[in-house]
């Protein structure tokens, strides 16, 4: 993996440096100034890093290349948070906050352009939370994500596809709204695998069981996991 496209919190070049912190900080301040939505995903491009109070992200996770991230002025400041071994395309989208309210009469922040009230006050200006991604998530090229989002462990988002709420542990979707085409798994493995938790592993332990890690042996797989867990089992 090459480092352009790749972020782990504290593995990025410089990335704790006083200087590269202050100076992430100070371009997200400035891109928000622009009414140009565009204006973040510039800065973001430029940087490659995202700033820690707008992105986190678990160990060996990583972006094919930096995604479009929007977060309004006036809005709510909402975060995104992505779990452990994601995997995340290029061209992906993450829109925070950026809602308008489609009960009013009118969508447009009218308060905001005819008195003068900052949309904060207004109220014109809302989201639905922060956006949640889970453990092993695969998110296709150029999917979007929308505020308030909640995708859940070993989920898969097609490319393209469009989400606004929850998506299912171990759920393949795609579409525009997405919805689930199918599960990766029968119901039984879906709840073995997530209790498993083998994110949570160490990095030496899952290094020993690489080749079950990356086979389609799953029941070998939860087998060796099960006997970490329990070492009093017998294997069978």
């Amino acid at each position: 993996m090459g480092k352009f496209g790749y972020y782990r919190p504290g593995d990025a070049l410089h990335s704790h440096s006083l200087a590269a912190r202050f100076s992430r900080k100070a371009a997200f301040l400035f891109a928000r100034c622009f009414p140009n939505e565009h204006a973040m995903a510039a800065m973001v491009e430029r940087l490659m890093v995202l700033p820690d109070d707008v992105i986190t992200m678990g160990r060996w996770s990583y972006f094919g290349a930096a995604p479009a991230v929007h977060r309004y002025p006036g809005g709510p400041d909402e975060v995104i948070t992505v779990g452990a071994f994601c995997s995340i395309a290029k061209d992906v989208s993450f829109i925070l906050s950026g809602n308008h309210d489609s009960r009013r009469v009118t969508t447009s922040p009218v308060r905001t352009f005819l008195l003068g009230e900052s949309m904060d006050a207004s109220g014109e200006i809302s989201g639905r939370g922060g956006i949640v991604i889970g453990n092993d998530v695969w998110i296709g090229r150029g999917a979007m994500i929308l505020s308030g989002a909640r995708v859940a462990d070993g989920a898969v988002i097609g490319a393209r596809a469009v989400v606004s709420g929850q998506v299912e542990p171990y759920a393949v979707v795609a579409g525009n709204p997405a919805k689930e085409v199918r599960k990766r798994f029968d119901p039984d493995t879906v709840t073995r695998l997530l209790a498993s938790a083998w994110w949570d592993l160490s990095d030496d332990i899952l290094k020993d069981a690489i080749d079950l890690l990356s086979s389609r042996d799953i029941e070998s797989f939860l087998a060796h996991v099960q006997l970490l867990r329990d070492p009093t089992l017998v294997r069978p």
